[in-house]
Formats: C-alpha cells, structure tokens, sequence
C-alpha cells in the first residue's frame, strides 16, 4: 500500500553567520626617555615615549607635548619629563608621570594619541602603577605614596611619613600589597593597598646586603612564582659592579621568604625593571648605558635588545602591554 506524505519534503541548507578574523594583541614593551637638555626652544625637546616588539624589534616612538608654567615674565616652557610608566592593555592605554616642579600624571592611546593630563602640581613625580580591575592609578613623589581613580579623581595620600625619595613602585593586587624602593634609603618597604599604617613593614631593611653604599631603584613582582626583583646601583662612580638586578621569594604573608639573591651583574645604572612571569623574561632599562635588556628568569640568555645606536637620552622605567 502507498503511503502518500501530506507535506512535501524540503531539503534545508544550514546557513551559518561569516565570522570576523581573530585579532590578537602583540605583546610589546614600552619605556619612557627623558630628554633633560635645553627646554627653551620648543623644537629642542626630544623626550619620548617608546614602545617594541619584546625582542627590541619594530621600535616607534611618540614625542611627549611641550607644557607650560607661569615664570617671573609669564609662561615658560618646561618641556617634558616622563619618568615611570604603567600600561592598561585591557583598555589600550599607557599611564606615566610627567615633570619636575609642576608635576603631573598622564595618559594616552597606545599609539600616543589623545594625550591627557589627568592631575598636575604633584612635584617631582617618580613611579606608577596600575590596579586596572581595582579603577586605581598608585604613584609616587619625593614625599607621598597615593592613589587616584584611573579618570584622576578622588585623591588619596596613603603613605606620608618617613618617605626617602621613593623611586619604584609594584602592586601585588591578589593579596593586596604595595611594594616601594626607598632610593636614598637603600630599602624596601611594603604595606597594604590602603596604606593602613599598622601594616607598613621594611621588606628589606637593606636592598644591597652589606653594601650599603647602593642605591635602590627599579621594582617589579613575579606573582604566579612569588618573587619579587630590584635593581641597585652604586653610589661610588668607579665601582667594579656597579648595578645589580637582585631576586627573592615572598611568604605567604608578602614578607621576605629567605634571602637576597644576585640575578645579574655587569651593569651601568639599572632603573626600571618589567616581569613577563608567562614568558619566563625580565626586561629593565640600562639609564647609564642606554640600553634596554633582558634575559631569562634564571640569568641566562641575556641580552641587550636595545642600544644606545637608537639615541635613547635618559631611559628610565619599562612597563609590559600590547601594541
């Protein structure tokens, strides 16, 4: 017997929507040069911020806008002082302060476009970092370690006491630590994000173990391995190892966890250190030779990725991000 269907078969073709191409955000490293040369004519400042692929290739760079103070025969230029440096690769931003006497905090597009001034008159500004989740900027000057919101509002002046030229600064969010170096005190210090004075501590009372004629400068954390990394340098000009780039493991607590430990020598005048803890790297900037470097974690495969064949003028912090 047939069995006669009451409705037609329809044959169907899935249409799928077309997706657009995957981007993905190159990994880049990015540093500030200081030009401290002549700042009366507006054409003779040079300072910059860069940015490079993570092996030093692709370099570009951004000349930093001439600012203007009130002198006593009307506005000077005071040209552009960019000293530490902090990257919001979530929201494409870069983060750096700015200046000497009427100092400030900055910000920018990646590609330094849309250059803002979130916050002036701080004086003699040093380093930065960010809390992107957290919507906080850290810094620092010679005498205040405090925060603002990442738009510059809400000012919060969280460590004030007993501060001797504070240089670097690194945040270890997770617990909700602060970590900074002492540069003429030749230490570090940590406390909580909010600055609870009750919970400010030396981390090392000392950052060069018995030699206390270094000073301390640059500062970054390691948080999936726990370490913390410092870099040092001499005091005396003809030192035979005159900057040192030193590890150490934190405890559970972010207090020291054993002792200091020697990750490199046979450098000028190191500043501003970066940690790529998922790419095994830490990258720091040379300001007395010029240069940009890194290596492995444990020392080896180092390398200078920049040279002072690209003209750096006084390089001082490094911050990891994206193009």
């Amino acid at each position: 017997v047939a069995v006669l269907e009451k409705y037609p078969r329809v044959e169907t073709v899935q249409v799928y929507p077309e997706l657009p191409e995957p981007t993905y955000a190159r990994p880049a490293i990015y540093w500030t040069d200081d030009d401290r040369g002549s700042y009366t004519d507006e054409n003779d400042r040079q300072s910059r911020i860069w940015r490079a692929n993570l092996d030093g290739k692709g370099d570009q760079s951004f000349v930093l806008p001439v600012e203007y103070a009130e002198g006593p025969f009307g506005p000077e230029a005071q040209g552009s002082h960019p000293t530490g440096i902090a990257v919001d690769s979530v929201n494409r931003k870069i983060y750096w302060t700015d200046g000497v006497l009427n100092a400030s905090i900055r910000r920018s597009n990646l590609d330094g476009s849309g250059t803002e001034t979130l916050v002036s008159g701080l004086r003699a500004t040093a380093g930065i970092a960010l809390d992107v989740e957290g919507g906080k900027i850290y810094w620092m000057n010679a005498d205040t370690l405090g925060s603002f919101n990442l738009d510059g509002t809400d000012r919060q002046n969280l460590v004030t006491r007993d501060l001797n030229s504070p240089a670097s600064i690194a945040l270890d969010v997770e617990n909700g630590k602060m970590y900074w170096t002492n540069w003429n005190a030749d230490k570090i210090e940590y406390a909580n994000l909010d600055g609870t004075p009750s919970s400010r501590q030396d981390f090392l009372a000392s950052a060069m173990p018995g030699d206390p004629a270094d000073w301390v400068s640059g500062l970054a954390l390691d948080g999936v391995n726990r370490k913390i990394y410092w870099a040092t340098y001499s005091r005396v000009s003809d030192a035979m190892d005159p900057s040192k780039i030193m590890w150490a493991n934190l405890a559970g607590d972010g207090s020291l966890d054993g002792g200091a430990n020697c990750i490199t020598t046979e450098l000028t005048e190191t500043w501003g250190l970066a940690v790529d803890a998922a790419g095994g790297k830490i990258y720091w900037v040379d300001r007395g030779a010029r240069r940009v470097g890194r290596a492995n974690l444990d020392c080896s495969d180092r390398e200078d990725i920049i040279t002072e064949e690209l003209g750096l003028r006084f390089p001082l912090h490094i911050a990891l991000g994206v193009w």
